[in-house]
């Protein structure tokens, strides 16, 4: 995912969060991303897939259009 790297999706181990603002704009990054893992020879399964997500939790934080702010749970399990 060298290039597309911050600027496009978030990438830890397995798992990729791609982002954007406006729906044509997601539609572009996927392929983009999509691109990359087909070249590599890489496949995904689709029951893991979560696409055209408003908020998805990653890595402890909460990403949203309102910005990235610590997983509630996460939250909990330390006060508790």
């Amino acid at each position: 995912m060298a290039g597309l790297h911050l600027e496009v999706c978030l990438v830890y181990l397995d798992d990729i969060v791609v982002y954007s603002r406006t729906a044509e704009e997601h539609l572009h990054r996927l392929d983009a991303v999509f691109e990359r893992l087909r070249s590599a020879g890489l496949k995904l399964k689709p029951e893991k897939c979560m696409l055209f997500q408003r908020s998805v939790t990653f890595l402890g934080h909460v990403i949203s259009a309102d910005g990235i702010s610590t997983d509630k749970e996460k939250i909990r399990a330390v006060t508790s």
